[in-house]
């Protein structure tokens, strides 16, 4: 019996390695975006959250955004908490957007629930 001599198990090991991340980016990718998806992933709260996702995926089924790029910005989100997510989805998304040159991104905009926040505090 011949062993195998370390050089060769560390390339079989990284060949292994590289088939099962494949496998589990096609099991990631393998659902096809919806707005049950990013709703089940992004946990909208408010209405214009709500307006926002489906403005993502309009953009997406039009073909002016990447679907590979909401997919990137969905696993990178899904690191923090449940309440931000979406906080961080959109401005990732956003980020990337820019540096691939993709000019039409829609965009969340939290200036309702901010002018709602000032009255609250001239009312006190």
């Amino acid at each position: 019996m011949t062993e195998f001599s370390f050089p060769r198990r560390r390339f079989i090991g990284g060949g292994i390695l590289a088939l099962l991340t494949l496998a589990a980016a096609r099991l990631f990718a393998a659902e096809k975006l919806s707005y049950e998806y990013l709703q089940r992933n992004l946990y909208p709260k408010t209405a214009d959250e709500e307006a926002y996702l489906r403005k993502v995926l309009e953009a997406v089924e039009k073909g002016t955004l990447p679907a590979k790029l909401v997919y990137m910005t969905i696993k990178s989100a899904s690191r923090h908490g449940k309440a931000k997510r979406i906080y961080y989805f959109s401005t990732t998304l956003g980020i990337l957007a820019k540096k691939n040159g993709i000019k039409s991104v829609p965009v969340l905009s939290y200036a309702a629930a901010s002018k709602s926040g000032e009255e609250d505090a001239a009312r006190n």
